[in-house]
């Protein structure tokens, strides 16, 4: 055989063989993202579903931790404006001090 027929061949061989592997892998792509696309959108009709099944008092209700902290922090906010309106009386008696806080 005529090494130059063979070449040719090889060469058409390997042109068909990287056609088809290439087609193949678009065609791999394409499904994968029609694949990732369907459970992105199951996903979201399934996370929906549940918000919507669960009890509102459920979604709205705060952590014990959350709500011990906000009670704290507001019981602290009471007593630091008590001790600052006492201040301010203190200073309105004494008119040399001056309060800068606030």
């Amino acid at each position: 055989m005529d090494p130059t027929l063979i070449r040719d061949i090889l060469r058409s061989y390997f042109a068909t063989v990287q056609r088809s592997v290439s087609n193949a892998a678009s065609k791999c792509i394409m499904r994968q993202l029609f694949l990732v696309n369907g459970v992105k959108n199951r996903l979201h009709a399934t996370l929906f579903e549940g918000v919507m099944r669960a009890q509102v008092a459920e979604l709205l209700d705060e952590p014990g931790e959350v709500r011990d902290r906000r009670l704290g922090l507001h019981s602290r906010l009471t007593r630091l404006s008590a001790a600052i309106a006492e201040l301010e009386q203190t200073g309105r008696a004494q008119p040399n001090v001056a309060v800068t806080w606030r």
